[in-house]
């Protein structure tokens, strides 16, 4: 449906670097749990700009957990808090990976956006990064998730375009790339789609 070609990880590098250095509070950053390659460079991010990193929320910790085993998700030591010791760090000294980006209900951002979560609270002076692209069907759930942020007076970054009210301090929004890889466009496809071998099918006779 999109036109375009997919730009790489990197891409996101400058936008995450800009919400880094004006957020005074906590930075969440919610993406999909498998994308694994941006956590890593976040986790860089978050690390020369002297914060910690916690996963939050079951699937996201249960991937980082994976994928530090295998060797896909290094980080250096002491860097990493768990999601039970989130609050205890200042808000200028983390960024937590929370899952939920789709509004699912019960998920952890969810109850991040309506203040029911044990450990991780939001406020105003935080900001919550949505770092992909609501999947069809799931519009309604990631505006209702985004007014609740709103409400906690945190600030919302993400791809999708949102108009602020006039004198309305919750709504203040920043448009940046959500996601690299998840649905890509239609050159993306094209590209990849030339780069495939044609296969000829054959006739198995017995």
């Amino acid at each position: 449906e999109q036109r375009g070609h997919t730009g790489g990880e990197d891409d996101l590098r400058p936008a995450f670097e800009q919400v880094l250095a004006r957020t005074r509070g906590r930075v969440v950053v919610s993406c999909f749990a498998t994308a694994i390659p941006r956590m890593q460079r976040l986790s860089e991010l978050a690390r020369s700009c002297g914060r910690r990193v916690a996963f939050v929320g079951r699937r996201m910790v249960d991937n980082a957990e994976v994928a530090t085993d295998l060797g896909l998700l290094r980080l250096p030591e002491g860097t990493q808090v768990s999601a039970a010791n989130a609050g205890n760090i200042a808000p200028d000294r983390l960024l937590a990976f929370v899952s939920g980006s789709q509004g699912e209900p019960l998920s952890a951002l969810s109850m991040v956006s309506v203040d029911e979560h044990p450990t991780l609270h939001l406020g105003p002076g935080d900001t919550v990064v949505l770092s992909a692209r609501a999947i069809p069907g799931n519009e309604r759930a990631v505006s209702r998730l985004m007014g609740n942020l709103f409400r906690r007076g945190a600030d919302v970054a993400g791809s999708m375009t949102v108009h602020s009210r006039p004198r309305s301090r919750w709504v203040t929004r920043t448009a940046m790339p959500s996601t690299s890889a998840s649905r890509r466009p239609s050159s993306s496809l094209i590209a990849t789609l030339r780069c495939l071998p044609p296969v000829q099918p054959t006739a198995r006779v017995r």
